[in-house]
């Protein structure tokens, strides 16, 4: 990789991470960087690496400024549970189907990233995934892993 290109991919990774730590003007904050829920964050680059955790970090800044994130028309979010997944595949992911799961603080006006997966098949969210979501969504609603501010 030249200079410019890895300057560019340093360039995207901060730019992904800068905007995750607090609202800065959108209406909710998105705690998915490693100041507040290491597993999340390094579970999702080790799933897409950084250029796909970019591709998702802009999909969730485009959720935080809808004024609901669970229904946002620009960015495919499915209910699972007592959470939700941001669904994607192709693109920047290459031909592998995506899943984000995220959950809502509607306190802190916060949405809170739990975990990535590729998904292997077309049917629904696989038990064990569904599982540890909610026992990382739990842990997080308990102060397990801390609040955003």
């Amino acid at each position: 990789m030249d200079r410019r290109n890895k300057e560019k991919s340093n360039d995207e990774s901060e730019a992904a991470q800068s905007w995750c730590v607090g609202r800065r003007g959108h209406a909710y904050g998105v705690s998915v960087d490693g100041r507040h829920f290491d597993i999340a964050f390094e579970e999702a680059l080790a799933t897409v690496g950084e250029r796909g955790y970019s591709h998702f970090a802009m999909q969730f800044k485009i959720m935080a400024t809808s004024s609901d994130p669970t229904h946002c028309e620009e960015v495919d979010v499915r209910s699972v549970e007592d959470f939700y997944e941001v669904r994607d595949g192709g693109g920047v992911c290459g031909n592998v189907n995506v899943r984000v799961f995220f959950g809502m603080d509607m306190e802190r006006r916060t949405i809170i990233t739990l975990g990535t997966i590729k998904k292997q098949n077309n049917g629904p969210t696989p038990q064990g995934t569904k599982i540890t979501m909610r026992r990382r969504f739990r842990c997080y609603r308990n102060g397990d892993y801390g609040f955003l501010s």
